[in-house]
């Protein structure tokens, strides 16, 4: 990151003064790694992939071709419910909260995990409809979690302080004259 601020933008590890041999080493090692996964693991990890470069629609793709050759693999629920946690996400970025809570609910029937509810819990504070509402903390503890609220609040506390902050710098790049 700090790389970028100084304007070097190079994703070429050599350029970014790796040497050839480690590159090369990594390389294979990664290649080594992707070759010995079975189809449905190599499917989720180009899901993941996908995700991490933004672009959720095809990660989702990949999510539902792992999700289905683990189907047919007999593969433990425990995959499953990952595939399914990380398919929530990508609906989740891209603003489709219903397919979202559909696979959040999948990932949790599947291996109950406190990760899924709080993604379930964070939908219910910012879904709009207050049926949709209802239906997602429906799912969740009666009890609520107060660590989840205060990291909530953290989380729309900064995010209102960065649009705070883009609106500052607008104001000061525009011409005065």
């Amino acid at each position: 990151a700090a790389d970028r601020l100084r304007g070097n933008l190079s994703y070429d590890p050599i350029e970014r003064g790796e040497s050839r041999f480690h590159v090369i080493s990594r390389y294979k090692t990664q290649l080594t790694q992707l070759r010995s996964l079975k189809k449905h693991e190599l499917e989720f990890a180009r899901g993941n992939q996908l995700y991490e470069l933004g672009r959720y629609g095809k990660a989702i793709r990949h999510y539902e071709n792992a999700l289905r050759l683990a189907d047919e693999s007999r593969i433990e629920n425990l995959f499953h419910a990952r595939v399914c946690c990380n398919t929530g996400n990508a609906y989740a970025n891209m603003f489709e909260s219903d397919k979202a809570f559909e696979y959040y609910v999948r990932s949790y029937e599947l291996n109950p995990d406190k990760t899924v509810l709080r993604n379930i819990y964070y939908m219910a504070w910012l879904e709009p409809v207050v049926d949709k509402k209802q239906k997602y903390l429906a799912y969740l503890p009666e009890e609520g979690n107060p660590e989840w609220d205060a990291d909530y609040e953290a989380k729309r506390e900064a995010a209102l302080q960065s649009a705070s902050i883009a609106e500052l710098e607008n104001a000061c790049q525009k011409d005065s004259v």
